[in-house]
C-alpha cells in the first residue's frame, strides 16, 4: 500500500474485524475519531486522500494498533510486535489515550487534580486487595 489513505482504511477495517470477533463494536470512522481525540472529518480527509498526515496520527496509529511509521509513510513492520525483541512495547488502552489527552489539555492545576485523583485511587485499591468496579466502587469519604 503505496499511499496513507489506503494504510487508514485498511488498518480501521481490520481492527474493527478483530473487535467484532472479540465480540466489540465496528470500528467506525466516528469511534476511531473520538478515541484519538480528532474529528470525524479527519479520519473522513485522510481516508480520502483529501489530507496526507495529521498531528494526531501516532495516536490514530495505536488506536488502530499498528506502528505510527507504517502508519505515516508506510515504512517499517505494520505491527510493532514484528519489530523485534529489542524495541520494548507498552499497549496504552484508547481509555488511556483520552485520559492522556485530557491531561496535557488541562491547566496545572488540572494536571494536578488529575494526579492526585490517580494516586488517591491506586492507593485505595492497593489497600481493598480486590479490583475497582461497578460492585467495588470508590466512595468519597470527604
Amino acid at each position: 500500500m503505496k499511499l496513507l489513505k489506503e494504510r487508514l482504511v485498511s488498518a480501521r477495517l481490520e481492527k474493527s474485524d478483530r473487535d467484532r470477533a472479540k465480540g466489540g463494536v465496528e470500528m467506525t470512522q466516528d469511534r476511531l475519531a473520538e478515541l484519538a481525540g480528532v474529528s470525524q472529518s479527519t479520519i473522513g480527509n485522510l481516508e480520502s486522500g483529501a489530507r496526507q498526515t495529521a498531528r494526531k496520527l501516532a495516536t490514530i496509529a495505536a488506536v488502530l494498533e499498528v506502528n505510527a511509521l507504517w502508519l505515516a509513510e508506510g515504512k517499517g513492520p505494520r505491527y510493532l510486535q514484528s519489530a523485534g525483541p529489542e524495541v520494548a512495547l507498552i499497549y496504552v488502552t484508547p481509555e488511556e489515550i483520552k485520559l492522556l489527552t485530557s491531561y496535557r489539555k488541562s491547566n496545572d492545576f488540572g494536571q494536578g487534580f488529575i494526579r492526585n485523583t490517580a494516586e488517591e485511587t491506586a492507593a485505595l485499591h492497593a489497600n481493598k486487595n480486590g479490583p475497582i468496579s461497578d460492585a467495588n466502587p470508590i466512595q468519597d469519604k470527604r
